[in-house]
């Protein structure tokens, strides 16, 4: 989580410090212009600023995401503030975990969901390595 305006665009989860609320967030670095979503109806509650609005405004930043949910970011990663507050207080990574089900054959496994939780720097690096090392293993 990042508390300065995104340098780099795409998709973010974003808290506003006025009133609490998580919202999918656009970041259009061509445009220089940031596009809120209503978390619920995204297609109705679509507001594009400036990125200067953004100034000094200490909206918390998750992200980039690769269109996490789909095209409009559904309810697929849940934002905890007080999570964000332990790990800084604890200095620990935040790490996100995606978890794709579309490859499953059972019927009740669809969709998608991230899992955000608090681990160790040497943790968090951990799972970097055995991801890049799967990865990697799946191109030779």
């Amino acid at each position: 989580m990042r508390k300065t305006i995104p340098d780099e665009g795409g998709w973010y989860w974003s808290h506003s410090p006025t009133d609490g609320e998580w919202c999918m967030t656009l970041v259009n670095m061509d445009r220089e212009t940031i596009t809120l979503f209503d978390g619920v109806e995204p297609q109705r509650g679509q507001s594009e600023y400036p990125i200067e609005d953004f100034d000094g405004s200490e909206r918390l930043w998750y992200g980039p995401f690769h269109c996490p949910g789909g095209d409009f970011g559904e309810h697929t990663i849940g934002m905890d503030v007080e999570m964000h507050m332990r790990a800084t207080a604890e200095k620990k990574a935040m790490c996100l975990t995606y978890v794709d089900y579309e490859h499953c054959e059972e019927e009740h496994y669809s969709g998608s969901i991230a899992i955000t939780e608090v681990r160790s720097a040497a943790d968090a690096s951990a799972l970097i390595s055995m991801s890049h090392n799967f990865r990697m293993k799946g191109k030779r």
